[in-house]
């Protein structure tokens, strides 16, 4: 059993902690704070595959604990739609880049409709405002002495639209460690930005600020890249004149911009940045977000993020993000990587569709500690659907409004005043356990402190057995029992209501009782009115079988016709003894 005390030990001596969100602050303290949380925006080149919705997954879910607690919070997800991939693509496809966006744009956004996904805004590079928020940068930057015009002569992943130097491409082998693809030497006129003027000061902010990069595995890599550079770091490339998909350099037609400088500015003019100068009231949004912004990213494009980002935004004089995020891959039950060519690919659509919402968000959040790769394996989906989902939170939903049915009339009961009972756990210290697991970006064990609490909930009603007129309570006892389940099973809800979306809308409407915020939950299992009717319903959660499995009626009836055909024989190998004598 956990214990709060415990807990923060682990999360100290494990967890490199986020500086927003010190240990001693507890969930009672989120009264007008401000959290900008965004994902990486996803490149248009194809349609959504399983990375892109662990990212979608994972980030709603830390923001939805972020409402949880009470902080204003704004949540931002889009896509990537600039580059010499789209243009290729598109020109293949004898479309235009725009139209091939198009497509896979309406796929990114049903994806996130069918997976719950609460944004803000979903951002498209191609919205005008973002043109101008693109535009605005470029020209503070020039203004700055940090933009000049060059020739570019060096290497470039084509996968993610990336320059190198000579030394970065030889430290990969001259090859993408993604793809697999070599890298392609070029040569062109290209605007420069001059990084190599930040980059003392990003290492320094990386080490002096252990919560800019987690987990810690990706803060030790960036600190070791930036030290391989050393001395021999160049300045970036930022414009391209050989494609002209893409947003134009001001003043320059002949170029267009490096997509990720580009890219990487989404996430300002979503706060409506370029209009910030003539909105200093204390309702701007980049007033109130952006000093508590967290990047989730996937951690291959971490270096994006954690030094480009910050010397653009360096150059402009803005303030850094509180934290960059490196989540892991999604890989194949083996652990390798999916692929197309090794036939290990898994639709999100298609789980979606299989398994339902729900069970798939549960999985990608339950499924190994965030911040590591994780394996999607279908039976590990079925075990968590059946054993967690069905058979102890939605079990539990059952038993209980059942038994208020029978005991109660219907409705929920009010809680003895002499309080008879021993309440089975200390709500406040499991809220406490929750919001710290939170700042530690452990959604994985979020759901545990969640499902802990259901596991104790149930055992409380098992022990107590309120159905059974033979052990000696009391009607009133009974009935305390009753109304201690329900009000747990509400606390269950809201903690679990970030993962399982559907399921806990339904479950707060059987008990008749809205979510609240947790700050404003009485803690003292009083929060459903009495007199209020429960609602009995179908199971939250169908149990799913595995169809390699066998069912225990199929064994069964397999065992029967084995007996069966093992009689037959014996009948029949008497009967040839019969007549051989």
């Amino acid at each position: 059993k956990r214990s709060f005390r415990v807990y923060s030990d682990y999360c100290r001596n494990n967890l490199t902690y986020n500086k927003m969100t010190k240990i001693n602050t507890t969930y009672r303290n989120s009264s007008g704070k401000y959290y900008y949380f965004t994902t990486a925006i996803n490149y248009t080149n194809g349609t959504p595959h399983m990375g892109h919705a662990y990212e979608i997954v994972t980030s709603d879910i830390l923001v939805r604990i972020a409402r949880l607690f009470g902080f204003n919070t704004r949540f931002q997800t889009g896509t990537d739609e600039h580059g010499q991939k789209i243009a290729a693509t598109a020109e293949k496809k004898g479309i235009s880049p725009k139209e091939l966006c198009d497509e896979n744009v309406k796929q990114f956004k049903n994806m996130n409709e069918k997976l719950q996904i609460s944004t803000d805004r979903f951002i498209r590079t191609t919205d005008a405002d973002h043109y101008e928020s693109c535009k605005e940068l470029w020209r503070r930057c020039e203004a700055k002495g940090d933009i000049y015009l060059g020739k570019y002569n060096g290497w470039y992943n084509v996968r993610e639209e990336s320059f190198m130097t000579e030394l970065e491409a030889k430290m990969l082998n001259y090859t993408d460690p993604i793809s697999g693809l070599p890298l392609t030497k070029m040569e062109e006129p290209s605007y420069f930005f001059r990084i190599t003027n930040y980059l003392e000061s990003i290492k320094n902010h990386i080490i002096d600020n252990p919560e800019f990069i987690q987990p810690e595995s990706s803060r030790e890599s960036i600190l070791a890249r930036l030290e391989a550079l050393g001395s021999d770091s160049e300045d970036l490339s930022i414009s391209r004149a050989s494609f002209s998909w893409g947003v134009p350099v001001p003043n320059d037609q002949e170029h267009v911009m490096y997509v990720w400088f580009d890219a990487l500015t989404n996430y300002i003019t979503g706060l409506k940045w370029a209009d910030f100068d003539n909105d200093l009231e204390e309702n701007s949004l980049f007033n109130k977000y952006w000093e508590n912004t967290v990047h989730i990213v996937g951690k291959d494009i971490t270096w994006f993020h954690s030094v480009i980002w910050p010397a653009m935004l360096l150059s402009v004089g803005l303030s850094l993000p509180k934290t960059i995020f490196a989540h892991g891959f999604v890989t194949a039950p083996d652990g390798k990587k999916m692929s197309k060519s090794l036939g290990n690919v898994v639709d999100p659509f298609e789980q979606i569709d299989k398994i339902g919402s729900d069970p798939f968000r549960y999985y990608l959040a339950r499924e190994g500690r965030f911040g590591n790769d994780i394996k999607y394996q279908p039976s590990s989906v079925i075990d968590y659907n059946n054993g967690e989902l069905a058979d102890t939170y939605g079990n539990l939903i059952s038993r209980i409004t059942n038994l208020t049915h029978k005991f109660c009339q219907g409705v929920a009961p009010s809680l003895s005043q002499s309080l008879l009972l021993d309440k089975p756990v200390d709500i406040d210290t499991v809220f406490e356990e929750y919001y710290l697991a939170w700042n530690c970006f452990r959604i994985d064990e979020c759901i545990q402190i969640a499902m802990d609490l259901s596991r104790n909930i149930n055992k409380f009603l098992t022990d107590h057995a309120p159905w059974n007129k033979d052990n000696g309570k009391s009607d009133e006892e009974r009935i305390e029992i009753i109304r201690i389940v329900l009000e747990g099973s509400y606390y269950i809800s809201i903690l679990l209501s970030p993962f399982i979306t559907l399921a806990c809308k339904e479950v707060f409407n059987r008990l008749g009782t809205p979510e609240k915020i947790i700050p404003e939950v009485d803690i003292n299992y009083n929060n459903i009115k009495p007199g209020t009717p429960i609602l009995i319903g179908e199971p939250l959660f169908k149990r799913i079988v595995n169809k390699e499995e066998k069912t225990f009626e199929e064994l069964k009836a397999e065992k029967r016709e084995r007996e069966k055909q093992r009689r037959s024989g014996n009948k029949k190998l008497s009967e040839t003894k019969d007549k051989g004598k």
